[in-house]
């Protein structure tokens, strides 16, 4: 009876990460675009990339998603990326998947808002982003992957949990959506999707 409870969890599991790996599928062409993103659009071809991309939107949307994980770098500053590849490939992944869904964007709740004093490496992220200065440290707030302080020209990135949270949604979002974005993206609203 052991083994029939077994055999049937292990069914179920297969079944379970078929369903998974069929919400999309990419190719190798695209895969290959995704995991450089960061070169390629540092070195000033974000314009072509993005129009690359949304060429075949589904299979760039569902690369970018696959692609996505949290890292520990805390920011990354001019001239940095080249140091911090991985870390500029998600923020410019976060970017890509902005721009195909035509502003689509998530956030986090954590538990804390940084203190300048307690936690100098957080306390820049908050500093850079959108109303943060409303929040107390200590009180939960609404973190989203990255803000780009675009005068110093650094990008700052959320704390790792916060990252992981908007990672999950983003899985959420193409199981619920496939990968229909529903959207004419426009590379030169960049508000929409840069920062």
């Amino acid at each position: 009876m052991k083994s029939l409870g077994v055999t049937i969890w292990i069914f179920f599991l297969a079944c379970s990460l078929v369903g998974a790996a069929q919400v999309c599928e990419d190719d190798f062409s695209t895969r290959d675009k995704v995991r450089y993103i960061a070169i390629l659009c540092q070195a000033g071809d974000s314009e072509w990339l993005f129009a690359e991309l949304a060429k075949q939107p589904e299979k760039a949307i569902c690369a970018l998603v696959k692609q996505l994980n949290a890292t520990e770098v805390k920011e990354i500053g001019r001239g940095e990326w080249r140091k911090k590849t991985e870390a500029k490939n998600q923020v410019w992944r976060i970017r890509a998947l902005r721009f195909l869904t035509c502003g689509q964007d998530f956030t986090a709740t954590i538990p804390y808002r940084p203190d300048k004093k307690k936690d100098p490496e957080d306390y820049w992220y908050w500093v850079s982003g959108e109303g943060t200065w409303t929040s107390k440290p200590g009180d939960p707030v609404e973190a989203r992957f990255f803000h780009t302080w675009m005068s110093r020209d650094i990008d700052y990135i959320a704390p790792v949990e916060a990252q992981r949270d908007i990672i999950r949604q983003w899985r959420e979002w193409l199981v619920k959506n496939g990968t229909n974005a529903g959207c004419a993206p426009n590379a030169t609203d960049y508000n929409q999707w840069y920062f």
